[in-house]
């Protein structure tokens, strides 16, 4: 589990927080589908992402937003905008 990595064990501590207590609360807003299979585009670097780029897909998402590097340089995907957290705040005007 992503949460349970040492970058962000501090940040869940400082709020007395732990990593299943926080997955509990993002499960709690959103939405769990396991999506459908997607043939490996040729230009992806990283194959673990694939599950990011089928669910964004078949959910019809308007914009993915990480700060995954490899995600990054697909920009855009299947005409999905793929932006990082700076450029969607940018976009917000909350920056």
């Amino acid at each position: 589990m992503v949460l349970s990595r040492a970058k962000f064990g501090a940040r869940l501590s400082a709020r007395s927080v732990t990593a299943d207590a926080g997955l509990a609360s993002v499960r709690s807003i959103c939405e769990i589908f396991d999506p459908p299979a997607m043939p490996m585009p040729p230009e992806l670097r990283d194959p673990m992402d694939l599950a990011v780029l089928a669910c964004a897909v078949s959910a019809e998402v308007d914009v993915i937003i990480t700060g995954d590097k490899d995600l990054l340089a697909l920009n855009p995907f299947k005409d999905i905008p793929i932006i990082t957290v700076a450029d969607a705040l940018r976009r917000l005007e909350l920056s």
